[in-house]
């Protein structure tokens, strides 16, 4: 289900943002009285209201054709995960769109996303993998993001939540600063 929520807002920041710089209007906003913030929430909301509706959609799936049951609580916990968990990826795709070209925008934000969604187990089980690869999931974002959903179904890998909570914030975090050093170049 996360794949399908923060591939959209790793490509529409990572691309768009790209094609933006390219076309001036980044520019163009820096000169108007509009604080760049406001540029990067209002992309931030958009994500996060296309994350909203694809989160209804699936869930509505499941409760429908795959008999999902869970109890209200958990509703709630996963569509909450899949709105918060949305923003550091925003952030990512924000920091590549501002520093590629748009020619190479689309293929670098594949370049990323394809090894983070194989390497973090959201296409197998990462327990496939051989031992040496297993070990990358730590370091990807999805990976984390997975295992607060799989907590709140209680099929966790036994890993506390707040470390993964912990990661994906100093992750967006570090995202932040380095996507705040980019848009002061451009």
């Amino acid at each position: 289900m996360y794949l399908a929520l923060w591939s959209p807002a790793l490509f529409n920041f990572g691309v768009n943002v790209a094609q933006d710089k390219e076309n001036g209007c980044l520019a163009l906003k820096k000169l108007s009285p509009m604080p760049s913030i406001a540029y990067v929430l209002a992309k931030s909301s958009t994500a996060l209201c296309f994350s909203a509706v694809i989160t209804l959609l699936l869930f509505s799936l499941g409760l429908l054709f795959a008999e999902v049951s869970l109890s209200l609580s958990q509703w709630l916990q996963l569509f909450c995960i899949a709105l918060l968990g949305t923003l550091p990826f925003c952030l990512l795709g924000l920091f590549l769109g501002l520093s590629v070209p748009s020619k190479g925008a689309p293929a670098t934000v594949n370049l990323v996303y394809l090894p983070m969604s194989l390497c973090s187990g959201l296409w197998m089980p990462i327990n496939l993998f051989p031992e040496f690869l297993q070990h990358f999931a730590w370091i990807f974002p999805s990976f984390h993001l997975s295992q607060l959903g799989l907590e709140v179904i209680d099929a966790s890998q036994g890993y506390p939540a707040p470390w993964h909570i912990g990661y994906l914030v100093v992750f967006s975090l570090l995202f932040v600063f380095l996507t705040s050093k980019q848009m002061q170049k451009q």
